[in-house]
Parts: C-alpha cells; structure tokens; sequence
C-alpha cells in the first residue's frame, strides 16, 4: 500500500503527531477554565518590519517550515499552501479531525514564532 505524503505513516502513535515539547508555551493560551480555552492570552506582537514581501520573505518561510515536524509540515502544505478541506487532509493522514486541527494550530504558531525569530536575525 503506497505510503500518503512522502513516506509518512497513515496511522502514527500519538508521539509521532506532537513533538514531546511544544514549539509555543502552553501558558500562552488560556486553560480550561477561562473563557476562551486554547485562544491566546494576549494577541501576537505585530509582525516585524523585516518580514516584508519579497524574496527573503518565501526563503524564510520556506526556513520555517523545515523546521516543523514532517506530520506537522504535511498538514500545513495541505491546508495552508494547496486549500485542501480539512476532512480530506485528516483523512489521508489517518488522523481525527481534532488532531488534525490541533496540529494545524500547533504548526502555524510555530512558524509565526519562527518566522518573526528569522526576521529579527535578518532584517530587511
């Protein structure tokens, strides 16, 4: 059976899906027991003005996500970059809708923590 992706699993253990450390502190999301669970505490800081369109922009993004786990990069590309449906992508990655989501959000806060880290490295 062709392997979806790349290579990777269908059905991978839970350790596959999320690194065992966040990429983003778990306190900067509200718990349980506030009225928001899993939004963030405080908004982002804006973006710097180093990440600007244009051709260091696609390298640092393209930086950003090599740093993201494989699973963890497949569902980006799949939602992000080609606008797959969520269902679809899930389905193919043999994962529950949740996790699906879960990863996604995990993922695209990582590449904004590390995309605003390469742009203050490499200002404009």
């Amino acid at each position: 059976m062709p392997q979806p992706l790349g290579g990777l699993a269908p059905r991978a253990r839970r350790s596959r899906w999320f690194p065992r450390a966040s990429p983003v502190d778990d306190r900067l999301f509200q718990g349980s027991d506030e009225p928001a669970p899993g939004h963030w505490r405080q908004n982002p800081e804006p973006w710097p003005p180093g990440l600007a369109p244009g051709d260091s922009a696609g390298r640092q993004l393209r930086d950003a996500l090599g740093e993201l786990p494989p699973l963890w990069r497949a569902v980006v590309r799949s939602r992000d970059v080609h606008g797959r449906d969520a269902a679809d992508v899930a389905a193919e990655l043999g994962l529950a809708a949740g996790q699906q989501q879960r990863i996604l959000n995990q993922a695209r806060a990582a590449l904004r923590a590390s995309l605003s880290r390469l742009a203050r490295r490499n200002p404009r």
